[in-house]
């Protein structure tokens, strides 16, 4: 039964980098439902059913390269498959993490892993954006491409967040010249200006409280369950490590984050206010307001 699975998950794998290899070939000039090149022109014809986003663009003088590093890595718990190293003509080179099938999304509205859907979908904004970058096309245009795959596609309400962020690592390292931020830095940001949800993402709030207090991250076990239940072809090895996730006991308290909702179930973020080590610490005073009168007449959230 072992070898069985193993066999699976070595098809499975070896499917994944033929299918990144093909994505990812930044002298290729046709992905169907995807893009073609001609001598002048880069032009956009993505496609998903019944819907597509065409739109045509004219290439110039190119100013980066684009290589595709297989290694895969992990970072703030988070997985990811590859990578792309892209190299500016000044000498300058940036790194766009592509994230990992089954890896931890948690943005995710439906589920809180990346499926195999929504994978091929942010593989495919990486490398019509990318490709585009290396031709030439201004970053005002790769934001045209983003937005005309956005405006027809359903996936992409389902990982608004996590395709935001892959866009933005794209434009910080072909255009900016600077690292992106973090993904978890992001959705703080987008919660702080009220435009991220955490209420109803428990396991979301403690994730973002791991990345923020500097220990090891300890993924949410809804995680863990939701693969599980969802995913019948996940590899042995993984299901037996997940089913050992879940089992363990955590000795670590609950984030702060997590009670937001719950002790101050109005407050309200807004995009010139108190930044989160405030918004923290008036939460830790009206908990402790619970026992202390003084503690209590002191918290005020707005």
């Amino acid at each position: 039964m072992n070898s069985t699975w193993s066999r699976k998950s070595e098809v499975s794998t070896t499917s994944s980098c033929v299918t990144l290899s093909r994505m990812f070939d930044f002298l290729s000039t046709y992905i169907p439902g995807l893009f073609k090149i001609t001598s002048k022109h880069f032009i956009l014809d993505y496609k998903e059913e019944p819907r597509s986003a065409n739109i045509t663009l004219r290439t110039s003088k190119p100013s980066i390269l684009a290589e595709l590093l297989h290694t895969k890595s992990r970072k703030f718990g988070l997985d990811y498959s590859a990578s792309i190293k892209i190299l500016h003509n000044s000498g300058e080179e940036f790194i766009i993490l592509i994230p990992e099938c089954r890896s931890y999304d948690p943005a995710g509205t439906i589920l809180p892993y990346i499926s195999f859907t929504q994978y091929m979908f942010i593989a495919k904004i990486i490398a019509a954006e990318v490709r585009a970058a290396t031709l030439g096309i201004p970053e005002y245009q790769i934001d045209e491409i983003f937005d005309s795959i956005r405006r027809v596609s359903q996936i992409y309400l389902n990982i608004k967040e996590l395709s935001e962020w892959v866009h933005l690592q794209i434009k910080c390292a072909c255009f900016l010249r600077v690292s992106s931020p973090n993904y978890y830095e992001l959705l703080l940001n987008k919660a702080i200006v009220d435009d991220f949800d955490l209420n109803l993402r428990d396991h979301c709030k403690e994730y973002l409280e791991n990345c923020l207090d500097g220990s090891e991250i300890v993924l949410p076990k809804v995680y863990y369950k939701c693969v599980l239940e969802n995913e019948p072809k996940l590899q042995f090895d993984k299901k037996v490590q997940f089913a050992e996730a879940i089992r363990k006991v955590s000795a670590k308290q609950k984030a702060v984050l997590y009670y937001l909702p719950k002790a101050v179930p109005k407050m309200v973020y807004v995009k010139q206010g108190k930044n989160y080590t405030q918004i923290v610490n008036d939460i830790e005073k009206f908990c402790a307001g619970q026992t202390s009168t003084e503690n209590m007449t002191s918290c005020c959230l707005m």
